[in-house]
């Protein structure tokens, strides 16, 4: 206790030449401030003065307390809601302090996740998707089609280019897009050449073909962009704080007394309420409840979103491989103003023609979300705007377009005869008797008929299935009212069926389906039938294996059949290694067991087993999250028992990694030790290992089982020694040395 009180004033003194310049008039001296409400001690130098006590502000500011984080001393007399007593018998100062005395603590309850900031697990390596598809349809005969996607990846970034291709009387081969794509996840930004996608002023994707820089929050999937509610309560001791959202337990964690913030809280989107529950060390409880209304499209205070495009458009984009038109130039940047206000602009040029736009977004828990933008060049204008609000009973929206004189947005080569639309929706909740939707829209032409559209549905809460009850109202060239019911339940197991009735101008249809989805290594199926205004009757069999994914349908539609079979995978290479298997999307790992039929699991979900190579190719990993591929190390044989059988791997989007647990293995060998006279150790003795003094028991005739075997160990039994080498371990005997022996 002297040490650990000697060592903590040899801290304090490097601050006593600052406190003690601003205590001329006090008397310094040593002293323990004690905070009983968080069991915290600690010794400092502190004065005395016609003020009281002070002690210095980073030493209370250490305890917790809410004083200036500095060397200078901070009469205690000062501080909101503390009070003192001194013990002189003991040398002590015991501190009691009000809630307003205390610092507020900060809390994150968001899922806590290892950043993925620069993807060290991504090899190079490269692999070709594709899509291969035969048909025959009665009439038409037989035609072939599929879509080819090949990929390179490394260090320097991820080239793909994809085609299609058909046979038959309209035979072609189309480019679809090849893009080089370079990301720097330490930075969030993300650089694409060759064929890409940005998004207009009036919200639609534009083809082009060129650059394209910005920002991209996929990179650093951990950081939360949009605004969250941000939780406050207090707790006079040590606690356990509970979050609920919705009655539902989303977290848990502990605070030490006085007021406390949860930051980032992990909630759903859309408005809710959430639920804190304090509970103390003597079990009482307080319930801090707080409405929240959250909207991801958002952007949190003070960050950024930005994109720059420069380029050429692109035009018949799934029948022309490379129709380019008129250049283009681009430039569109979002910021969170505030937690409320999320501020847009953007600039887009082409063919002498540049366009303005301009949007704010605004969310809160008493009105919801709106948003409004407005975009305008010297042709004319488009603005649009929407407002919706999601509650637990009510929820409603409207949105609103217009188009003003001839305004072309870019990528449309004419403005069309679109002029302006509006749509709403309204949904109750009715608890226990279900829910009710109401959606209305409206679209004006200038040259062609309006259209309105009206739908009322229902769908009562059933306990063993979904109902729902629907009308629909449409009006264009003429009017037309429809009604159907359908409703969705579990047959047995794995098995969900559909059945549907609706009744329009053509008549009455009747609809069903069933099927089972397919897992790995499972076959899976899928049965439709339809009758009265369209009669119609197929099956397929569906079958996801270690190869990919493959599908055979047959079927009747209005008296023509036809059959179809489609197969989907990809091959390719990883650090020298091939493989073959399902698609890849997103990242991809080559799971190397070292032995067949060993079971893979994704982030814990069943991945399939490993085949005669021992090898699994395991898709649609989180590019930039870290995940986790585990064996199943009971399926190894017993000379394959893996120190570890799981691994974090983090890959590029695109990129995939070879993750091998054979380099993991323990060597396990049976053996017989015994002396140089060929006599047997006594059963029971313990041979111990030089390198890590593992221990291993001798049986009977010196039998002896050894883990993790290397060639050259050194086992010792007393003053005797034997080596391990790999011709003694062949042989079967280890021979023991003992004294003058060795």
């Amino acid at each position: 206790m002297l040490a650990s009180r000697f060592s903590t004033l040899l801290c304090a003194s490097a601050a006593l030449g600052a406190a003690s310049a601003h205590a001329q008039d006090s008397d310094v001296f040593v002293v323990q401030l004690r905070l009983p409400a968080r069991a915290i001690s600690l010794d400092v130098f502190a004065g005395r003065s016609a003020d009281g006590v002070a002690a210095p502000g980073s030493a209370l500011a250490q305890m917790g307390i809410a004083a200036p984080n500095t060397d200078d001393l901070v009469p205690l007399s000062s501080i909101e809601g503390l009070s003192y007593e001194e013990a002189p018998s003991e040398g002590t100062i015991i501190i009691t302090c009000a809630i307003t005395c205390f610092q507020r603590q900060h809390l994150n309850l968001a899922s806590h996740e290892t950043p993925a900031q620069i993807t060290s697990d991504s090899s190079s390596g490269g692999y070709l998707n594709y899509e291969a598809e035969l048909q025959w349809i009665e009439g038409n005969g037989t035609r072939a089609s599929g879509i080819v996607e090949g990929a390179l990846f490394g260090r320097w970034g991820l080239i793909t280019s994809s085609w299609l291709g058909q046979s038959g009387d309209n035979a072609r081969l189309t480019r679809l897009e090849t893009t080089w794509t370079i990301d720097r996840p330490e930075h969030g930004v993300r650089a694409r050449f060759g064929d890409s996608v940005l998004i207009g002023a009036t919200g639609a994707p534009v083809r082009f073909g060129g650059l394209q820089v910005g920002r991209y929050f996929g990179l650093t999937p951990s950081l939360i962009t949009y605004p969250t509610p941000a939780l406050t309560g207090e707790a006079e001791s040590a606690s356990t704080v509970e979050l609920y959202v919705d009655g539902v337990l989303r977290a848990r964690s502990t605070v030490e007394a006085g007021p406390f913030i949860i930051d980032h809280t992990p909630v759903v989107s859309g408005a809710g309420e959430a639920e804190l529950v304090v509970t103390d060390v003597l079990g009482r409880q307080r319930t801090i409840s707080r409405p929240f209304f959250v909207n991801t499209s958002m952007l949190r205070r003070g960050l950024s979103d930005w994109s720059a495009a420069i380029g050429v458009q692109r035009h018949d984009y799934g029948l022309e491989s490379a129709r380019y038109g008129d250049t283009l130039a681009a430039v569109r940047v979002r910021h969170g103003l505030t937690d409320a206000l999320t501020l847009e602009a953007a600039v887009e040029a082409t063919a002498g023609v540049t366009t303005f736009q301009g949007g704010l977004s605004g969310a809160s828990t008493h009105f919801g979300h709106a948003h409004i933008s407005h975009a305008a060049n010297h042709d004319g204008s488009f603005t649009s705007a929407a407002w919706y609000q999601d509650g637990r009973v009510v929820s409603f929206g409207v949105q609103a377009e217009r188009r003003d004189g001839e305004f072309i947005a870019l990528g449309q080569t004419d403005s069309g005869s679109f002029r302006q639309a509006v749509a709403g929706n309204f949904a109750l909740n009715l608890g226990d008797f279900g829910a009710m939707t109401l959606t209305a829209a409206q679209i004006e032409f200038d040259d062609e008929p309006n259209a309105r559209t009206l739908t009322f549905s229902y769908a009562p809460d059933f306990a063993d299935g979904a109902m729902s009850f629907r009308l629909i109202h449409t009006e264009r060239d003429e009017s037309e009212l429809a009604a159907g019911v359908s409703f969705s339940f579990s047959l047995s197991g794995d098995v969900s069926a559909h059945a549907s009735a609706e009744h329009d101008r053509r008549g009455m249809s009747y609809r069903m389906s069933a099927h089972r989805a397919a897992a790995p290594d499972r076959l899976g199926w899928r049965a439709r039938a339809a009758a009265g205004a369209t009669e119609r009757a197929e099956v397929a069999a569906i079958a996801r294996g270690a190869l990919g994914d493959t599908i055979a349908e047959a079927g009747v539609a209005n008296g023509v059949s036809g059959v179809r079979v489609r197969h989907a995978g990809s091959v390719g290479w990883v650090e020298n290694t091939a493989f073959a298997g399902r698609r890849i999307d997103g990242g991809f790992a080559l799971v190397d067991s070292g032995a067949p039929s060993v079971s893979v699991a994704r982030n814990r979900l069943d991945a399939g087993e490993t085949g005669a190579d021992g090898r699994r190719l395991v898709t649609n990993l989180q590019p930039y999250r870290v995940n986790t591929i585990s064996i199943n190390a009971d399926d190894l044989p017993l000379d394959r028992a893996p120190t570890v059988p799981l691994r974090h791997v983090s890959v590029a989007q695109g990129a995939g990694a070879l993750v091998r647990f054979i380099d993991a293995e323990e060597r396990i060998v049976e053996t017989r030790i015994t002396f140089a006279d060929g006599g047997a150790p006594p059963r029971g003795a313990v041979l111990t290992r030089a390198r890590d003094e593992r221990r291993f028991p001798i049986g009977s005739n010196g039998r002896i089982v050894i883990q993790g075997a290397r060639s050259g160990d050194v086992l010792t039994l007393g003053d005797c020694f034997a080596v391990a080498d790999d011709d003694a371990l062949s042989a079967g005997n280890l021979v023991l040395r003992c004294g003058a022996e060795s």
